[in-house]
């Protein structure tokens, strides 16, 4: 009997911050010869499971600070497909779910749910069902495995590959016609992707698919259809965070500001990373010059030290961009919250790296003066970084005694020079923030 088809997974992952709950389904999972390994945190969690896939996860809908649904939607963001094939399985309350939460698991699709009290028949249904989830799943992924090998490669091969495989992908049925859709979609070919979803949609209507036409909708400037299509998604399975950033990208190149910040607002409400998310939410709302919207969202509670946090390391997501001149006008923003203070030093030193970088005689003769400025500020820090504002300072001479573009060129293609552009700029820290206010 040693060929017979496994029933349960070799391995699940139990997550729940209630310790008697999590012990209690390990104690009965590990019955069934499955090991169990516990987690009480979503960061233990995604990491553990990113350096040892787990094929079956099970969930306390309650769990940590975000809950299982956008634990689940977070997992499932991951670029490997391989990585986000895992069974799900999630612990609902004794009374049951609401509408809203049903309706989000149904739309998410591929996920189980034992409802407390938690019995031992109970957790053996749910997790041979579970474990089929992820069976079932693992169908498609030789496909999509050559597909993100081969991604950055010969297009025209995969499409012959697609070509090829495409009866075999809709053998599986509404799933497999979904599927073939968001290969399409994955290698740029939005049209067939378009179509594919089209007759996914004839078969079965449902918002999943609805979503993805949304999507796609989007990324062919048809803006006004996609808006349509994700409002009406939005509002009857509300928090599904694919679909909240989706508006969101909609609603910035419509420039709608408002309903991009409320969007904003509710996705980053299901979101455990909020600081990483502000920055990059303020970033595009700052790109499309909406600077009010950006401000109001880039601290939780308008505290003017996170604002300019977000502002300066915008600055150095430009700086590192090459884009010199939208960093200085980031940090300018910046140092305009708190211009007098000896505490803003490190906006300056990035604003100076930004303006020697940009090559010309004003922005050196700028840099220089700002360098003064650091050193009345803070000459701790001249001191620190002496060797680095000496090359700052000659380089500034250099191009500002140039006497013509040609000189300026040399100056700018010399080692000094591009040991300046490999100087790393200033993250803004807790360090600085405790010393602008001291709560």
């Amino acid at each position: 009997m040693s060929d017979q088809k496994r029933q349960f997974p070799n391995k699940a992952m139990v997550a729940s911050t209630d310790r008697s709950e999590s012990n209690l389904i390990s104690h009965l999972i590990t019955k069934q010869k499955v090991m169990a390994v516990q987690t009480n945190n979503i960061e233990t969690l995604l990491s553990m499971h990113n350096s040892q896939p787990f094929e079956v996860c099970i969930l306390s809908l309650e769990f940590d600070k975000i809950g299982a649904l956008s634990v689940i939607q977070k997992w499932r963001n991951n670029p490997s497909h391989e990585r986000r094939n895992t069974g799900f399985i999630i612990v609902i309350p004794q009374n049951g779910i609401d509408k809203k939460t049903s309706d989000l698991i149904k739309e998410l699709g591929d996920i189980e749910t034992i409802q407390r009290p938690i019995t031992e028949p109970k957790m053996i249904v749910a997790l041979a069902k579970g474990y089929r989830k992820k069976e079932e799943a693992d169908k498609t992924l030789k496909i999509w495995r050559f597909i993100e090998a081969n991604k950055n490669r010969d297009v025209q091969k995969l499409k012959d590959f697609i070509s090829k495989s495409e009866d075999q992908i809709k053998a599986l049925g509404h799933r497999g016609i979904v599927m073939l859709s968001e290969i399409y979609e994955y290698i740029g070919d939005d049209e067939s992707a378009l179509s594919t979803i089209n007759e996914a949609l004839f078969l079965r209507p449902d918002f999943k698919c609805m979503s993805a036409k949304g999507r796609i909708l989007t990324k062919l400037n048809r803006v006004e259809e996609a808006k349509e299509i994700l409002e009406k998604c939005n509002s009857a399975v509300p928090d599904n965070i694919g679909r909240l950033n989706d508006l969101i990208s909609i609603y910035i190149k419509m420039n709608l500001p408002d309903e991009a910040v409320g969007t904003m607002t509710t996705s980053l409400n299901l979101s455990d990373d909020r600081k990483m998310m502000r920055q990059n939410y303020f970033s595009m709302l700052y790109d499309k010059g909406f600077k009010y919207h950006a401000d109001s969202i880039a601290s939780e509670d308008n505290r003017p030290f996170e604002i300019l946090r977000v502002r300066n390391n915008y600055g150095v997501l430009k700086a590192k961009e090459g884009d010199y001149k939208a960093a200085i006008t980031a940090y300018e923003d910046a140092q305009a919250f708190f211009p007098s203070s000896p505490e803003t030093y490190k906006i300056l030193y990035n604003m100076t790296l930004s303006l020697i970088n940009s090559k010309n005689k004003t922005d050196a003769s700028r840099a220089l003066k700002l360098l003064e400025e650091i050193a009345n500020k803070r000459p701790d820090f001249v001191e620190k970084k002496g060797d680095v504002i000496n090359k700052i300072k000659q380089s500034a001479n250099l191009i500002m005694s140039a006497k013509s573009e040609a000189e300026i060129a040399k100056v700018t293609d010399s080692k000094l020079f591009h040991e300046l552009e490999d100087e790393k700029t200033e993250d803004i820290g807790d360090e600085i923030i405790k010393n602008l206010f001291d709560f």
